[in-house]
């Protein structure tokens, strides 16, 4: 019946239908049946798959490896994107968000008082193999004096390597 079967061109899982699967002889006829290239034996709940078609199973997995990971990395957006703009609304920041296929941004900037603004963020840059090439974070400071005139301390600093960070103080007019 195996070799009808396995001349369908589908993998084959066999049964053995023993009282104890664990048992030498119920093994036995498993290894004979996996000899003849049945893919595995089982007992109805369980597979134990046999030498043949490991390798198509692993290809399976690492595909499905894949799909997790894509899927659990935008669960893992989704969260954070939901906890800042929670937190934004909370808070009466203005939240900002950009997702590219090259780079994402994250930031937040709350105004206090009519003079002050303090804004928080974060950036990811990827290279062509898919992983980041520059994580980054910053905090700024604007002082406004006047109308139109702004203060600006800004840090940024590398994730990766904090010795590697850019500390400004600017002064902007608009006119």
């Amino acid at each position: 019946m195996l070799k009808k079967a396995l001349a369908l061109g589908k993998a084959v899982i066999v049964s053995e239908y023993a009282l104890y699967s664990e048992s030498s002889a119920a093994k036995a006829l498993g290894d004979i049946l996996c000899a003849q290239g049945a893919l595995g034996t089982g007992n109805g709940r369980n597979v134990n798959f046999c030498g043949q078609g490991l390798a198509e199973s692993s290809d399976s997995d690492s595909d499905s490896d894949e799909v997790s990971d894509a899927v659990s990395a935008a669960g893992s957006g989704v969260l954070v994107i939901g906890a800042l703009l929670y937190a934004a609304r909370l808070t009466n920041a203005a939240a900002s968000f950009q997702l590219t296929d090259t780079s994402t941004y994250i930031g937040m900037d709350w105004k206090q008082h009519d003079r002050f603004n303090i804004g928080i963020s974060y950036a990811e840059r990827f290279g062509k193999d898919g992983a980041a090439d520059l994580a980054s974070t910053s905090l700024k400071f604007d002082y406004l004096p006047k109308q139109d005139h702004t203060l600006r301390f800004s840090y940024i600093s590398d994730l990766e390597h904090p010795d590697r960070f850019k500390a400004s103080l600017s002064y902007k007019i608009l006119f």
